[in-house]
């Protein structure tokens, strides 16, 4: 789950990828795909699914440009060999990805608050 605290709606900067890791051709696919824009106050529950059962990541990428300043917050969620990490979780500098994860292993779950 994303949660958009900003105070601006923030646009799905590119197409959210979701990764099978060492060249698997397992298939992998989002359920729910993350909304193409993310509205200030809005939360959005976003799934993706694998049948690789060694590894699976999915990461979206959220921002919000005005004037010459960009916001960027990525959130990603990872599971590989049994361990579940936050992948490469972060936001721009002066920004808050405050993210955790609620549920560990193959269905892994996290809850990322923008800030």
């Amino acid at each position: 789950m994303v949660i958009n605290k900003t105070g601006w709606d923030l646009s799905l900067s590119g197409w959210p990828s979701t990764d099978t890791w060492g060249g698997s051709s397992s298939a992998t696919r989002w359920i729910d795909p993350p909304a193409r824009v993310l509205p200030r106050g809005g939360a959005e529950i976003v799934r993706a699914w694998s049948a690789n059962p060694a590894h699976m990541s999915a990461s979206v990428t959220y921002s919000n440009t005005y004037r010459w300043a960009q916001w960027r917050y990525k959130s990603e969620l990872s599971w590989a060999l049994g361990f579940t990490t936050l992948g490469n979780t972060g936001a721009s500098n002066g920004e808050v990805n405050a993210a955790r994860i609620d549920r560990y292993g193959p269905n892994s779950k996290a809850t990322y608050v923008l800030r």
